[in-house]
């Protein structure tokens, strides 16, 4: 797994601890590397429009010309933000899942997500504690929620 992290050259710490996680951690088969993010004054520069603020245009920034410059690779990319952390059963836990669907069928896995109705939170603490009793990970479509 290509595994690449966005970072603003700036945040020397945040790099630091993304980089000693993936280093404790990892599996042969992965990489890290950095992506250098969009900052603020890049976005002032340009005079890009719209309701969202700088801010967050330099986050999307980053991630669509880090994903627009890995267009032409084979290899699946894992994008991620400089305050990741990789545990122990990280990689392993993501390659079993990759292991167990089609590659066709999926184009974005998100790995952390925020589910603001709270409706659906009872079945995601049953499925929670399903996962604590068999170990068994089980992904799911977020088109429902």
């Amino acid at each position: 797994m290509d595994c690449v992290y966005i970072n603003l050259e700036s945040r020397i710490d945040r790099r630091r601890n993304i980089e000693n996680s993936f280093s404790r951690n990892r599996t042969s088969c992965w990489t890290l590397s950095r992506f250098d993010a969009v900052d603020i004054e890049w976005i002032a520069e340009l005079n890009i429009k719209g309701a969202a603020t700088a801010a967050e245009k330099a986050c999307f920034s980053s991630h669509r010309n880090l994903i627009c410059q890995h267009l032409s690779s084979a290899n699946s990319l894992m994008v991620l933000e400089d305050d990741a952390v990789f545990g122990a059963r990280t990689c392993k836990a993501i390659d079993m899942s990759l292991a167990n669907i089609d590659e066709a069928s999926w184009d974005i896995i998100f790995t952390d997500i925020c589910v603001p109705d709270i409706g659906t939170w009872p079945d995601l603490v049953r499925l929670r504690r399903q996962f604590e009793g068999t170990q068994a990970f089980k992904l799911l479509s977020l088109g429902k929620f």
